[in-house]
């Protein structure tokens, strides 16, 4: 997995990794290689973390600290792992708090 850290968005390349058949464990590894690079985000479930609505599922990252998020905009028409499976762009767009 390939990462590549723009000023607002985040892009997600598979490069010969397995694929990944949770959206769950994509942002769990997603996460994992952010906070190796210095950020400090946390996975969550949109709908349980009382500031935004979403349906269940539907996951994205936060600072620890409630700054900003990255989450796929495009949730609701396509799912995320399908995408980093195709070895297509996946794309998480940062939005401030």
């Amino acid at each position: 997995m390939k990462i590549e850290i723009l000023k607002n968005k985040i892009i997600i390349k598979r490069n010969n990794d397995k694929k990944i058949y949770n959206e769950s464990i994509l942002y769990f590894k997603i996460k994992e290689k952010l906070n190796k690079k210095g950020f400090d985000l946390i996975k969550k479930l949109i709908h349980k973390d009382g500031h935004m609505m979403g349906g269940p599922g539907v996951y994205y990252l936060r600072d620890r600290k409630w700054n900003f998020c990255f989450i796929d905009d495009e949730y609701q028409i396509r799912s995320l792992q399908e995408n980093y499976n195709n070895n297509q762009d996946t794309i998480l767009l940062k939005h401030n708090f």
